[in-house]
C-alpha cells in the first residue's frame, strides 16, 4: 500500500480548515521565545503532525489535526508545561499508532516486514530527538488483541475496558510527562461525550472511559511527588473530571 500525503501544509489555506490554522497560530502565540533550532523543530513537527493526519477521518470536532492541537494547547495552556519535546511530543501522539507507514514515506523509507511501528518511532528519534519519540511511544496504545490473547492463555477473561484501563493506569507509572499529554488527550476524548450524535457510541464511549475517570478521581488526590507535572494541577484535575463523571458517565 502505498501512503499518500500533501506535499506541505497550505491545504491550511481551505475555508475548512480555518479553525485549524487559528488552533496553529494559537499555539505559536502560548510558547515561550525558542531558539532558532528548537523552533524549527517544533515547526517540523507542526508541519508533519498537519500533513500526516490531513486526510484521516474527521472527529467530532473537525478536521482530525485539530485534536493533536487542542492536545498541544491543553498541555501547554492548562498544565503550563513548556518543554519543547513534550510539545512535540503531544503534537505527534497519534501519529505512529495512526499513520506509521505516512512517517516512513516521508523520510523515503521503506516500508519493512517487520514492525512498522517501530520503524516509524526510530524515524521520529532521528527527527526530533530520543525523548520524543520516547514519549510519542509510551503514548502508543499497545495491540489490545495480543493482550487479549496472552491473558487469556494465562486464564484471564479481561474485556477491551479493561485493557484500556490496565494501560492507562501503566503508563501513569511509566513516564509523568506521557501521562500529562494521555490526561489532555482524555479530556478532548472523554471530556466532551455531548459532541457525539450516535447514541450507542455513546454508550461504548461510557463504558470505556468511565472506568478511566473513576480512577483518575481516586488516585490524582494520592500523588505526593511534588516534582511530578501534574502535582500543581491534581486538585483542578480532579475537579474537572468529577463534574464531567456526574454530567456524563454516572448513568
Amino acid at each position: 500500500m502505498t501512503a499518500s500525503f500533501p506535499a506541505d501544509a497550505s491545504f491550511l489555506l481551505t475555508p475548512r480548515y480555518a479553525p485549524t490554522q487559528q488552533l496553529s497560530a494559537q499555539l505559536w502565540a502560548s510558547l515561550p521565545p525558542q531558539e532558532a533550532a528548537t523552533r524549527r523543530r517544533i515547526d517540523q513537527a507542526l508541519d508533519w503532525m498537519l500533513r500526516l493526519h490531513y486526510g484521516q477521518a474527521d472527529r467530532e470536532d473537525g478536521p482530525y489535526p485539530n485534536h493533536p492541537l487542542r492536545v498541544a494547547l491543553h498541555v501547554l495552556e492548562q498544565f503550563g508545561r513548556q518543554d519543547p519535546d513534550v510539545i512535540m511530543a503531544a503534537l505527534l501522539h497519534d501519529a505512529v499508532e495512526d499513520q506509521a507507514e505516512k512517517i516512513l514515506a516521508l523520510t523515503a523509507v521503506s516500508l519493512p516486514a517487520t514492525n512498522s511501528q517501530k520503524q516509524a518511532l526510530a524515524v521520529l528519534s532521528n527527527q526530533f530527538g530520543v525523548r520524543v519519540a520516547q514519549l510519542v511511544g509510551y503514548l502508543t496504545n499497545p495491540d489490545f488483541a495480543t493482550l487479549s490473547a496472552a491473558a487469556r492463555d494465562n486464564g484471564r477473561f479481561p474485556t477491551p475496558y479493561t485493557l484500556y484501563l490496565d494501560h492507562i493506569i501503566h503508563l501513569y507509572a511509566q513516564d509523568g510527562d506521557a501521562f500529562l499529554i494521555k490526561l489532555a488527550d482524555f479530556w478532548q476524548n472523554a471530556g466532551h461525550l455531548s459532541r457525539v450524535a450516535d447514541p450507542q457510541r455513546q454508550v461504548h464511549l461510557r463504558r470505556k472511559y468511565g472506568p478511566v475517570i473513576g480512577w483518575i478521581i481516586t488516585t490524582l488526590p494520592q500523588l505526593d511527588d511534588p516534582a511530578h507535572p501534574l502535582f500543581a494541577h491534581k486538585e483542578r484535575v480532579v475537579r474537572e473530571f468529577t463534574a464531567v463523571y456526574q454530567r456524563d458517565y454516572n448513568q
